[in-house]
């Protein structure tokens, strides 16, 4: 949906005109705690954020005190959107870098055509941990269109002369067994689960969960 992207790449450059940043959530901070625990004072983690639109993430980093060295991965569309100050917090790119040592995901995977060669890359490819946040699972995949406001898509402030309408997108679950089986395939081992519901659509049904789920590498990557 074109309009939302410029909607969202919008409201972006709203919220940095406004000088508002993004607040830094619990999950968010446990995952800056994570970090923190790779770090081996070599150089910044190079962490990659899959779907990581105007590249809060690395802003909420510094704010926090920890240094990485950050990569967006997005659609051109929503990075042509933005302006060159909405873009200083990271690298954007389009595509999966070959080599990082930290690969971070919220909510994206849900609503990609092919999740799986995405969490298969990522696992390929991460030289130290993988994180999924915020991801809607299921024990049968499930399919369906995701109905929401305009408005509600990001947060912070609604640029001028957008009125509200509803938008719809492609939604699927995860397989939790797929991920897990990815993971072990490239030898790392999941060392922490917390209860996320957040990314979770649809209201309390019990066919649909969220986690957040932590791996890391077991053996050293030979990339």
């Amino acid at each position: 949906d074109d309009d939302l992207t410029r909607f969202r790449a919008a409201r972006f450059e709203a919220n940095r005109r406004a000088g508002l940043a993004k607040p830094i959530a619990l999950q968010v901070a446990e995952t800056f705690a994570f970090l923190k625990s790779l770090e081996t004072g070599e150089h910044p983690l190079r962490v990659v954020d899959f779907g990581g639109a105007d590249g809060a993430f690395f802003d909420q980093a510094r704010r926090s005190g920890v240094t990485l060295d950050g990569t967006v991965v997005e659609a051109l569309g929503l990075v042509s959107a933005l302006s060159p100050e909405c873009r200083e917090a990271a690298t954007f790119v389009d595509v999966l870098p070959d080599d990082f040592d930290v690969f971070y995901t919220v909510c994206a995977l849900n609503y990609v055509p092919d999740p799986y060669e995405i969490v298969d890359l990522a696992f390929a490819r991460a030289r130290k941990a993988v994180v999924f946040q915020r991801n809607c699972l299921s024990n049968v995949e499930l399919f369906g269109l995701q109905r929401s406001t305009l408005h509600s898509n990001g947060w912070g402030l609604v640029p001028p002369g957008r009125p509200d309408r509803i938008v719809a997108y492609p939604h699927r679950t995860l397989l939790p067994d797929r991920l897990l089986e990815a993971a072990t395939r490239a030898n790392f081992r999941l060392v922490k689960i917390s209860n996320n519901r957040t990314g979770v659509i649809g209201g309390p049904r019990t066919d649909m969960y969220g986690v957040d789920l932590y791996f890391v590498r077991t053996v050293h990557a030979d990339i």
